[in-house]
């Protein structure tokens, strides 16, 4: 082969050729969109105050259904941004955290009732309820603002993990050295 046939086949393979992606067999994964922090917190404010709204409601109409409302309000409310941006398992724990305190809390203001004002002494000494009832309060309002703060968190932890690299392996129909077709698999990936 003369050498000017060479140096051709070499400037040849050596241009840049704009590649062409070939459609894959599946669709793209669907990663969602980015969300707001000032829309998860709005979320979890607004949760936290209309379950506390309902709950005042529900006192002043003697509503025992708008004070099951309230409730509910008050233990998934401060959780609604960490449930828009994703971070379900995290609201669920938060969730159960404040429902486990609130039980506490109630439980706490029984024992109270029961040990420091159902005999005649009226003293409340040696008596865990108050202990309890405090406790409770402590952990279920922490719980609360946490959940509250973590929520503008917690969408941008979303939206940072839809900006990392993301590779997907699926199956992709391949052609053999002698035109046969076969099943391969096809890398994917984003950046």
């Amino acid at each position: 082969m003369k050498p000017s046939a060479l140096l051709a086949a070499a400037v040849a393979l050596a241009v840049p050729v704009a590649a062409r992606a070939q459609p894959g067999l599946s669709e793209p994964i669907d990663e969602g969109s980015e969300k707001s922090p000032g829309v998860a917190l709005g979320l979890s404010l607004a949760g936290t105050a209309a379950g506390y709204g309902a709950l005042v409601a529900a006192g002043k109409t003697d509503s025992e259904g708008l004070a099951w409302v309230g409730l509910a309000g008050i233990v998934v409310g401060p959780s609604l941004g960490q449930i828009y941006a994703g971070e379900t398992g995290r609201a669920v724990g938060h969730s159960l955290l404040r429902l486990g305190a609130g039980s506490v809390m109630v439980y706490g203001a029984m024992l109270t009732i029961f040990d420091c004002w159902d005999d005649e002494s009226g003293e409340c000494d040696g008596s865990a309820g108050p202990v309890l009832m405090i406790g409770g309060a402590v952990v279920g309002i922490g719980s609360t603002v946490y959940s509250i703060v973590d929520s503008a968190n917690a969408a941008e932890r979303h939206n940072a993990e839809l900006k990392r690299r993301r590779f997907v392996l699926t199956p992709a129909p391949v052609v053999g050295p002698d035109h046969s077709t076969g099943l391969g698999m096809q890398l994917g990936a984003s950046f």
